[in-house]
């Protein structure tokens, strides 16, 4: 559902419709930036934070990156073996230590089956930190095998240590990714604390 700040609308189903129909005015040729200067110029009170999140997030399948640049249009990925709307190079990138914070800290506060790529919630992670679907599993799946005290020779030192450190002082890891996802915007603090809600 849409927010509303200032009589503008800044999240939601309408945010999404208005930055595909955008594109498509346009050519489907337009990068963040610009897409927040159009966005803003019809009342849309948004950031390009907001906007890549989304173009990553929830419009992924409908939106695609032009090649290697920086500008997106409308249509399925051109390679089917990418994730929705991630290119190669994102899908590569390492987890940075406040993702995997948050994640650690989302895991153990929930049920186990909330980290599989078809359900809301990864979805939900996953549109929030800019990443696929599949590579929240997958890395739902790393600090499973870490925490278990399964194999981990495949699994990156920042999720070991941040699995390591949420044990040591479950309370304040808690506290640390409530802060996290307060600094970077991201809407997960439900799911850090282990809330059940509508996604």
């Amino acid at each position: 559902m849409a927010t509303l700040t200032n009589n503008m609308l800044i999240e939601g189903p309408d945010l999404d419709s208005a930055i595909v129909a955008c594109l498509e005015r346009w050519g489907g040729s337009l990068t963040a930036k610009e897409l927040v200067d159009e966005l803003q110029a019809e009342g849309f009170e948004t950031t390009k934070k907001s906007v890549n999140r989304r173009l990553y997030g929830v419009l992924a399948g409908r939106v695609r990156k032009c090649d290697e640049t920086k500008r997106w249009e409308v249509g399925p990925p051109a390679d089917s073996t990418t994730a929705p709307g991630v290119s190669e190079s994102q899908l590569s990138q390492r987890w940075t230590e406040q993702e995997s914070q948050v994640l650690v800290t989302i895991f153990f506060a929930n049920d186990f089956g909330i980290g599989d790529d078809s359900r809301p919630e990864c979805q939900r992670i996953a549109a929030e930190l800019g990443r696929s679907a599949a590579s929240v599993d997958r890395q739902w799946r790393n600090i499973a095998a870490v925490a278990a005290g399964r194999d981990i020779s495949k699994v990156g030192q920042v999720i070991i240590d941040c699995v390591f450190w949420y044990q040591r002082d479950v309370q304040r890891a808690s506290k640390v990714a409530d802060h996290v996802c307060m600094r970077m915007d991201w809407n997960l603090k439900y799911l850090v604390h282990g809330v059940n809600m509508d996604v």
